[in-house]
Formats: C-alpha cells, sequence, structure tokens
C-alpha cells in the first residue's frame, strides 16, 4: 500500500464527502442570517418610531414610562433574536458534525479499500 497515495485519496474522498454538506449548510446559514438581520433592522426602526413618539409625550414622567417601556421591548425583541440566533449555531454545529462523520467515514472507505487491495482479499 503507497502510503501517501492512499492518504491523498483519503482527503480526496473526505473533502468530497464534506463540502457537499457545507454547500447546503451554507445556503441554510446565509437564508437564517439574512431572516435574523431582517428581524434586527425591524426591531431598530421599532424602537425609533416608540422613542419619537415617547419624546411627544407631554410630561417628563410619561416619556421616561414610555422610553422605558420602548427599550424593554427592544431588550426583549433581541433577546428572542439572540436566542434564534444560537438554534441556528446549534444547527450549524449538527451537520457540521454530520459534514466531519461523512468525511471521516469516506476516508476510512478509502483506506479500507487500500488494505484490501494490498492483500489481495477484500477482508475489511
Amino acid at each position: 500500500m503507497n502510503l501517501e497515495e492512499t492518504l491523498k485519496a483519503m482527503l480526496t474522498a473526505a473533502t468530497g464527502a464534506a463540502k457537499g454538506k457545507w454547500g447546503k449548510l451554507k445556503g441554510f446559514a446565509e437564508a437564517e442570517l439574512r431572516t435574523l438581520a431582517a428581524t434586527g433592522k425591524e426591531l431598530g426602526e421599532s424602537l425609533a418610531t416608540d422613542l419619537k413618539e415617547a419624546a411627544l409625550l407631554p410630561t417628563a414622567k410619561k416619556r421616561e414610562a414610555a422610553t422605558a417601556i420602548a427599550k424593554k421591548r427592544a431588550e426583549i425583541g433581541m433577546r428572542g433574536i439572540a436566542l434564534a440566533g444560537e438554534g441556528l449555531a446549534l444547527a450549524v454545529e449538527a451537520d457540521l458534525k454530520l459534514a466531519a462523520q461523512d468525511a471521516v467515514n469516506a476516508a476510512l472507505g478509502v483506506l479500507r479499500g487500500a488494505i484490501n487491495q494490498a492483500v489481495g482479499v477484500d477482508v475489511l
């Protein structure tokens, strides 16, 4: 068995297996990040509107209360976006683990074949 050739074939198999998953993962991740960004933009616009409306209230007490509510709503909204981001990270991590497992399995398949070929018998 030629170690360098086997290693090269293993790397090629592993790369091919991982890239197939990454293509799907990349599209998913980009779409999800786009959604998070759009949600963040809406949150910012809503906060700006709420703060402008709070500034128009007749008394300082009402302005302070409305401003505090607007900020609290924005904080809660941001926590929701952060939780969605954590969910995305978990999904990406799981997909990467699957891609890594596919890559390892592909590389081991090449190694198994190389050993079988070297001994002249399909043992493994």
